[in-house]
């Protein structure tokens, strides 16, 4: 049976703490407001395309992409206090805390990386059939060939 929002609400007062469906909830729309900021942060980004601010005028929709950095905060905010409630109820709670926390960064940090790795490894032999440009990029006087917008 599924919850109304008010049911949900009142559950989260209840417990005075998000579920994981908030924070999916939270995640979803700073990915909406990512998405924003980066398709409106210039005029250079939409020039080309017919983009119509319906509220707002051409400027003040661009000065409010400017806001969607909050995204980057959001997401730090809810990844820490999900890896804080994951690690209070990890187990060896009779485990020494130093022991314990080392365990836990351990694991999420393998399975982290263990993802990364793969998609790492993936693009980098597809970029080396592609053009070996990343191998380039990083040899002999790497400011001299960085883009204009990295100097």
């Amino acid at each position: 049976m599924k919850k109304t929002c008010a049911e949900m609400r009142i559950k989260m007062k209840e417990n005075n703490q998000f579920t994981k469906n908030d924070t999916l909830i939270l995640k979803g729309i700073a990915i909406l407001i990512m998405m924003y900021h980066h398709c409106f942060c210039t005029l250079e980004r939409f020039s080309n395309y017919n983009v119509q601010f319906c509220i707002v005028s051409q400027d003040i929709g661009i000065r409010i992409s400017n806001f969607g950095k909050i995204c980057v905060a959001i997401f730090t905010f809810l990844s820490a206090y999900g890896m804080t409630i994951s690690w209070k109820n990890s187990k060896n709670t009779d485990a020494p805390y130093s022991e314990r926390t080392t365990k836990f960064l351990k694991k999420r940090m393998f399975n982290l990386m263990q993802g990364w790795l793969i998609i790492f490894v993936v693009c980098e032999v597809f970029c080396w059939f592609m053009d070996k440009r990343q191998l380039s990029v990083y040899t002999g006087n790497t400011a001299r060939k960085l883009p204009v917008y990295f100097k």
